[in-house]
């Protein structure tokens, strides 16, 4: 499993993790919540109902609500 990065369009910070993640060299997959129903009850189900983004699931299973400031 790579890095997983829940998203939104237009979200500052998640342009910022992404730019943190291919400076770094990380692979990742981007799961966009605006048109994936399923992405979002998945995010709901990890988060207790945060729906912050980005959301980032590293391969170790640590997870980050938010980037650089949220």
């Amino acid at each position: 499993m790579s890095t997983i990065v829940y998203s939104r369009p237009g979200c500052r910070y998640t342009e910022a993790a992404r730019r943190d993640l291919e400076e770094r060299g990380e692979p990742y997959e981007e799961r966009d919540m605006s048109g994936a129903p399923e992405a979002v009850r998945e995010l709901a189900g990890l988060s207790d109902g945060t729906f912050i983004t980005p959301v980032i699931v590293q391969e170790d299973g640590v997870m980050r609500l938010g980037f650089g400031g949220v």
